[in-house]
C-alpha cells in the first residue's frame, strides 16, 4: 500500500507527464491543424462518452 506522500507524488508525476505530452504535441502538430480533425472526431468522442456514462450509471444502480 502506498503512503500519502507517494500517492501525491504519483498524482503530480501524472499531471506533469500529461502537460509535457501536450507541449510536445503542440510542437509536432500545431493547434490550427488539429482543429479540422476535432470537427470530425468530436461527435464520435461524445457518443463513446455518453455510452460509457450510461453503462457506469447502470452499474451503480445494480450495486
Amino acid at each position: 500500500m502506498l503512503s500519502s506522500i507517494q500517492s501525491v507524488f504519483i498524482g503530480i508525476l501524472i499531471v506533469a507527464a500529461s502537460l509535457a505530452f501536450l507541449l510536445v504535441l503542440d510542437l509536432i502538430w500545431p493547434r490550427e491543424e488539429r482543429r479540422e480533425h476535432n470537427d470530425i472526431v468530436g461527435w464520435q468522442v461524445t457518443v463513446v462518452g455518453t455510452t460509457f456514462a450510461v453503462i457506469i450509471g447502470f452499474m451503480m444502480v445494480a450495486v
